[in-house]
Order: C-alpha cells, then structure tokens, then sequence
C-alpha cells in the first residue's frame, strides 16, 4: 500500500479535528462568559445554576462527558420514549464545549478581582498611607513533583508548624529563602528584610 493511500482518511480526521476546534471553541466561550457572570449573580436561583454546571462539567473527566452523552443519552432517551441519539461530531463539540465552557467560566469570574488594586489603593489613602508605586507578584509555589502548590500536596499550616516547635523567625526566613530575599533559609525577622527588600532580587520563576 503506497503512503498516498493513507491521504484521504488522514484528511478527513484533520477535517473533523477543525471542526471540533473551532464549534466548542465557540461553545465553550458562550459559556464561559454566560456561567462565569452568572456564578457572580445576586439572583440565588442563577448562581446555583452557574455553580452546579461548572463543578459538574470542571469534577468530572470530559472522556465520562464523552461517553454520557454518546452512549448514556441515548439510553436514557429511550426510557422515555425519546430519539436522544447524537451525531458523533456533534456528541464531541458539546461535550467539549461543556467542558471548556465550565473552565472558562472560572477565568471569567476571576475578573471581579481587577477592582481590587482601586479598592487597595482607597484603603490606603483612609489609612493615611502612602500607596507603593507598583504592585507585583510574588513566584508561583510548586510542590515536590513540580506542579503547582495546591491542597492535594498536604501542605501544613503556620499554626501547625509553630506547634511542631517551629518559631516565627525560621518560618519568615524559609519564605524569604524561597523567593530569594536570602541566600539560604534562616531565622530572620520581618523587620530585618525591609532595609534591603528589592522587586529586582525576586526571581520571575517558580520557587518549590
């Protein structure tokens, strides 16, 4: 068999992956800005709505997603008397736009922390502060396998660690180490780090 042969179903799966691309592309953006405004909603019945469709469709794996909808729905259509049955191309589209759909949500809704800067800035002119002259972030956490620092790395708490016997100096100097302020971690207190604190000495890439 000449490699020619192989052209015409090699296209035609190229020609499915487009447009699997680009409609639940499309679905997952209607989405995501619909869900993720509605999860910010003061209307109860809206924001539980919004919440329940983004932790299904984000807690579930989009493969069960594929499969409930292409070969459960089916099932359940004809419980009820109901022709529920969906063109592969299009089971993959709305499952991957749900899927999309409830991710982008959360990136949507997220943007109601831009106002935080102003409201920051306000707190400080009531305080009779003098504002920073520019915000920064401090490096991404990783865990011991290199993803990001998260609950399911079983981190402890500052309290947990204090009553291990930790003091409050090792632990300031720990997070120092981590973002660069010191060279190696040791017991330092907060006040030490002002005189020398510079944005510049803080590393752009993620710490473990």
């Amino acid at each position: 068999m000449h490699w020619t042969e192989y052209l015409p179903p090699l296209i035609q799966g190229a020609w499915v992956t487009i447009q699997l691309t680009i409609y639940s592309t499309i679905l997952g953006a209607v989405l995501a800005f619909a869900f993720g405004i509605g999860k910010m909603s003061s209307n109860w019945a809206i924001k539980a709505v919004s919440v329940a469709y983004i932790e299904v469709f984000r807690g579930t794996s989009l493969l069960v997603q594929l499969f409930w909808l292409y070969f459960a729905l089916p099932l359940a259509g004809m419980a009820i008397g109901v022709d529920l049955r969906l063109p592969p191309v299009v089971a993959g589209v709305l499952a991957l736009g749900l899927n999309i759909g409830a991710y982008g949500a959360e990136v949507v809704r997220g943007a109601d922390l831009l106002d935080t800067t102003p409201r920051q800035l306000w707190l400080y002119d009531r305080l009779g502060l003098t504002p920073p002259a520019r915000f920064a972030h401090v490096p991404l956490m990783l865990g011991e396998d290199g993803a990001r620092l998260a609950k399911r790395h079983g981190a402890i708490t500052v309290e947990e660690r204090l009553d291990a016997g930790a003091t409050v100096p090792e632990l300031v100097g720990e997070v120092a180490a981590s973002v660069g302020l010191i060279p190696a971690a040791e017991p330092i207190a907060a006040a030490d780090l002002v005189p020398g604190f510079d944005l510049g000495r803080i590393p752009a890439a993620p710490s473990a």
